[in-house]
């Protein structure tokens, strides 16, 4: 029998006899699950992933454009396809009493060894090049213990520090913590209509917050993660439910129009960021059981290899544009230092210069090299040994499978 979730009634729905094991925190034997994987979505990561690189440029002619301007927004696409992801491999093996120290190795094997990394880089390139009495030295000093413990988006710094970008990291590990913790207790009462009312709840409380925007990131990112994440689980105990035939082009190109469309509106709106996270579920759903010329596109060797280096390229990127910065200055890029306000970001610095699209194309193509050397020596073996570990240890309650 597959492991695969389905659902009836709008709830997931185990096709199996439930073990008495409370809270899922001891071991169930289980067997390898049959795993769908989801290779169009899987690219749509590594565009997504190169979309908040171009976001971080500092290099711009004269600003960053309608959709650059809202390329934060593509940190919410990830939390929605981690979501639909996580709940497709772990919501029925949770329930029928997963191994908590097992979803935790795999997920700490999948995210921390490039998170700790790429801290010592940050950490080893501010102490080579900041003097220990510059202001911004002890400010990204003091958020270490933050970023080692994955805590840097809940509330502990006052602003971003070191690999600025791995707040999401962060959140994504702590929100699959909690996701593990409702699925072990509610088991096969959790569903659809559980996960809708937690992304509720989640934006509710980013809403009532009263700073106008969903974009929050060392202080309620956890909550906007877990907004987002939610928002997938939901599509995944939706959409497990049918049976429909796939879908074609035309849904593709609706899907991704109407996220493009959303993108290319001005920034700082709040509705225009909710409206563009409803448009990124709407593209995982339609992508997740389609066939059409798009999907065909995102199949091709290069779109799928973006995709399998994608967190490399996340976590790499921002050191690369630090160093981009610095190297400009070293030789005299014809360039203006110069503070922009973005209506959600507030002043952000660039750097204005006629060389800014040869300087991004060599910066990006620079950090897929990099992100492809760190994906085959770090990432992946870090993740193989990991799934070995768990894999070796008796009575696995959870088997790896992505």
């Amino acid at each position: 029998m597959s492991w695969d979730v389905c659902a009836r009634g709008g709830r997931c729905f185990i096709p199996v006899k439930l073990t008495p094991q409370w809270w899922g925190l001891t071991r169930a034997r289980m067997t390898a699950p049959a795993v769908h994987t989801y290779r169009s979505l899987d690219a749509l990561r590594g565009v997504a992933a190169l979309g908040v690189v171009l976001f971080h440029s500092a290099f711009v002619v004269q600003g960053q454009g309608p959709v650059l301007e809202n390329a934060s927004l593509f940190v919410d696409f990830f939390f929605v396809l981690s979501g639909f992801v996580m709940a497709h491999a772990y919501t029925a093996r949770i329930a029928r009493g997963g191994d908590l120290s097992g979803f935790v190795a795999l997920r700490l094997g999948r995210l921390y060894p490039m998170h700790l990394l790429m801290l010592v880089a940050w950490v080893v390139y501010y102490a080579a090049t900041l003097p220990p009495t510059d202001r911004a030295f002890g400010h990204h000093m003091a958020g270490i213990l933050p970023h080692l413990t994955m805590l840097n988006s809940v509330g502990l710094q006052e602003r971003l520090s070191l690999n600025y970008p791995t707040w999401s990291v962060g959140a994504e590990f702590w929100g699959s913590l909690l996701f593990f913790f409702v699925v072990a207790g509610l088991r096969q009462r959790f569903g659809a209509w559980t996960a809708l009312a937690l992304t509720l709840v989640c934006y509710a409380a980013l809403l009532a917050d009263g700073a106008g925007t969903i974009q929050r990131s060392y202080d309620l990112g956890l909550v906007r993660c877990l907004g987002g994440f939610f928002l997938g689980v939901t599509l995944q105990c939706g959409l497990s439910a049918r049976r429909d035939r796939p879908l074609g082009t035309g849904a593709e190109v609706t899907a991704t129009g109407a996220a493009l469309v959303l993108l290319a509106l001005p920034a700082g709106y709040l509705a225009v960021e909710l409206a563009t996270v409803a448009a990124f579920a709407g593209v995982v759903a339609v992508f997740a059981r389609s066939e059409g010329a798009l999907s065909r596109v995102l199949q091709a060797r290069l779109p799928v290899f973006l995709g399998r280096i994608s967190y490399s390229i996340y976590m790499v990127h921002a050191l690369i544009w630090l160093l981009a910065v610095d190297l400009a200055r070293l030789v005299r890029v014809p360039a203006e230092a110069a503070l922009l306000t973005h209506p959600v970001h507030k002043d952000q610095f660039f750097l204005l210069t006629p060389w800014a699209p040869m300087i991004n194309v060599f910066a990006v193509a620079i950090v897929i090299g990099v992100a492809a050397l760190t994906y085959r020596y770090v990432e992946e073996p870090a993740r193989q040994a990991t799934r070995r570990w768990v894999r070796a240890r008796p009575r696995t309650g959870l088997v790896p499978s992505g």
